[in-house]
């Protein structure tokens, strides 16, 4: 049984489904899922409003890390 809420989904939400999604079609899970586990974090951390904004985020701190 499933729980809806009326909650909209955010980018987030979405981008966590198709990160699940890509993992449980794929034959190497645990490599997958090691792939996609920085990911996570950084979207559950993130402040943006939206996928752009994040895109923006990542790109900044990549740039500082170089």
């Amino acid at each position: 049984m499933y729980i809806q809420l009326n909650k909209p989904m955010t980018w987030q939400d979405k981008r966590i489904r198709a990160m699940n999604r890509i993992i449980s079609r794929s034959k190497a899970k645990k490599e997958t899922t090691q792939h996609y586990l920085a990911e996570y974090n950084r979207i559950c951390v993130s402040n943006a409003e939206n996928k752009q904004q994040y895109k923006g985020e990542n790109n900044d701190n990549n740039q500082e890390r170089r």
